[in-house]
């Protein structure tokens, strides 16, 4: 797997300072092209990934794969199971790729094609950059590039050298980063293989992006465009629409800037990859900020922050890790069966390399403790300012337009003659107007930086349970503590304990219709205790596990954090209790 990125500038909207979306591109083995020439099933699939129709290239795989199972053809096998992981990987469904992968292996080494063996192991390696596990990224070149020099296979070692640039350049190592670049775009100049040499400029860019080269970043990315576009490739066209808008919007050209963004949005949908539509859309949200329009920009932000929500697992990387470790796990206990004699021997081994490996890598963490901790505190306090600005810009410009807009519905109400038609439009217009300030009441709230502290979480969970029974005809009856520490929590924490109160409170009202909601909120030093409680009619609890509904999203809210989410339920009302760890709700990253 040839791997390559697109530079993000959602600075504040991602959990780190910059977020990388990694893309990949299918590397067929010489045994596919061959077999492809006899074989228009499988010729269709791989022309359907080269144009960048990832879903409907699996849907012709999996269609060809059942024919070779059925034929036990091991080759067309293991030449499809390593395509559809390139594409599984190219629409972000990172565990179906690395299974994918594995069967691809395991059919390579039962044929004993190294060759195979070497590009599968390297399209892995691209799997774990992307989870931003480099280190065992970096393993996974290191075994591939090995058994490429054994075989003689050039373009693997192009490869390796590549992908080894890209994780450099995630390290901040661009002098590393420019050596391996360089190295692979000799091979790939002598191999004549355009689609490489067009990502890796596309990786060349980036570089120059970040020593603040812009022209020269322009430049490399015009010539991926044009031979992206000779190759037929909308992926990459789209990538590098995104990245040359990048660009302009950091030369302050907004205006370019949109406009590319645009294309990139347009073709990102026409192949249904999600993750350049969530780069184009975030873009777009602050190119628009940037360049005063502040509506726009916050509908685009409104926009990207649901696609982020559905597209990002914030599981995968664990799920991903677990995967492979029992996929490895079962592969070493076979071979224990067939070297049972060696088997203490090498265990031996394996624990002195471990020891070894976990010694060297202490001894680097001590060393670098204190650059990361400098860096930290930097990342930080970009992050609070960015944050900051952003709340007081959308209290200061969209609040007042809102609130404006509000008290004229409200005159205008007043001036109405009743039973007007006009009346009604009024009362429309001024309804959204509230629902639009709430929204952004709590949009503000979450983005500002000083209230990601506990004593906040538990003064606006006060404030919401009082305000949302106004003018209902219900009662809130609120146990709170009278003091409250001040201390930092983390955001994960301070938006999921307020979501789950705000859906249980929700529920009590809409669905059991309830006339009492009691809320209880208890401190201690070992952990946050909540209770909602209503009087409504309660329901069956056997009856909804498993549903794709509020509760589960609720449970797995709490759970995400290292919480505890129980619910009791029956005829006179229902009961949420959650309970998480105080060393879970303490933010531990350095404080500004």
């Amino acid at each position: 797997m040839f791997k390559y990125k697109l530079f993000s500038m959602q600075k504040y909207y991602l959990t780190t300072v910059l977020r990388y979306v990694l893309f990949f591109t299918i590397l067929f083995f010489p045994a596919s092209a061959v077999l492809a020439q006899n074989d228009t099933l499988l010729q269709k699939g791989i022309d359907l990934y080269d144009k960048g129709e990832y879903e409907k290239s699996i849907v012709v795989l999996q269609q060809r794969l059942t024919i070779a199972i059925s034929d036990n053809d091991k080759k067309v096998q293991k030449t499809i199971y390593n395509s559809l992981g390139n594409n599984y990987t190219s629409i972000g469904k990172t565990l179906d790729a690395l299974k994918a992968y594995q069967d691809a292996i395991s059919i390579a080494e039962e044929l004993k094609d190294r060759r195979s063996v070497a590009r599968t192991t390297k399209n892995i390696g691209g799997l774990y950059s992307d989870t931003k596990d480099f280190a065992r990224a970096m393993q996974k070149y290191d075994e591939a590039e090995k058994i490429a020099l054994e075989v003689r296979d050039t373009s693997t070692i192009a490869d390796c050298a590549n992908n080894r640039g890209v994780v450099y350049e995630q390290e901040k190592k661009y002098n590393e980063a420019l050596e391996q670049y360089t190295k692979a775009i000799v091979l790939y100049t002598a191999l004549k293989q355009d689609d490489r040499i067009c990502r890796l400029y596309n990786n060349l860019g980036i570089v120059y992006k970040f020593l603040k080269n812009y022209d020269k970043s322009i430049e490399c990315y015009q010539k991926s465009l044009e031979l992206s576009k000779k190759t037929g490739s909308k992926f990459m066209v789209a990538a590098n629409q995104i990245n040359i808008g990048n660009v302009y919007e950091m030369k302050g050209d907004y205006k370019t800037a949109i406009e590319l963004n645009e294309q990139g949005l347009q073709t990102g949908k026409e192949i249904n990859a999600q993750e350049l539509v969530m780069e184009a859309i975030g873009n777009l949200a602050e190119d628009h900020a940037k360049a005063g329009d502040y509506k726009r920009g916050f509908e685009l932000f409104k926009e990207f922050a649901a696609v982020k929500d559905s597209f990002i697992n914030v599981d995968r990387s664990r799920q991903t890790a677990d995967l492979q470790t029992k996929y490895e796990t079962e592969k070493k206990e076979k071979t224990i069966i067939a070297l049972e004699k060696n088997r203490y021997q090498m265990l031996a081994v394996i624990g002195i390399l471990t020891l070894l490996i976990v010694i060297a890598y202490l001894l680097y963490s001590r060393q670098q403790v204190k650059q990361k901790q400098a860096r930290e505190k930097a990342v930080l306090a970009a992050e609070y300012n960015e944050r900051m600005r952003i709340a007081k810009d959308v209290h200061d410009d969209l609040g007042s337009g809102l609130s404006k807009i509000s008290l004229m519905a409200g005159i205008a109400q007043a001036k109405a003659q009743p039973g007007a038609a006009q009346n009604n439009d009024v009362t429309q217009i001024a309804g959204v107007a509230k629902e639009l300030i709430d929204n952004m009441r709590e949009l503000i709230w979450v983005l500002n930086p000083e209230n990601t502290t506990l004593d906040q979480l538990v003064a606006r969970l006060r404030e919401y349970c009082a305000d949302y029974v106004e003018n209902l005809p219900v009662e809130m009856e609120l146990d709170f503590p009278s003091e409250v520490s001040p201390m930092r929590i983390t955001r994960e924490v301070q938006r999921n304990i307020f979501l789950t109160v705000k859906e249980a409170i929700n529920n009590g009202i809409k669905h059991a219709h309830a006339n009492v909601i009691a809320v209880t909120l208890k401190l201690d030093h070992d952990a946050v205790n909540i209770t909602v409680a209503d009087n409504g009619k309660g329901f069956d609890i056997s009856t909804v596990k498993g549903g794709g509904n509020g509760l589960r999203n609720m449970q797995q809210r709490i759970e995400n954090v290292g919480g505890v989410f129980a619910i009791e339920s029956a005829a006179g009302g229902t009961s949420i209790n959650i309970s998480i760890p105080m060393n879970k709700v303490a933010d531990a990253k350095i404080q500004l």
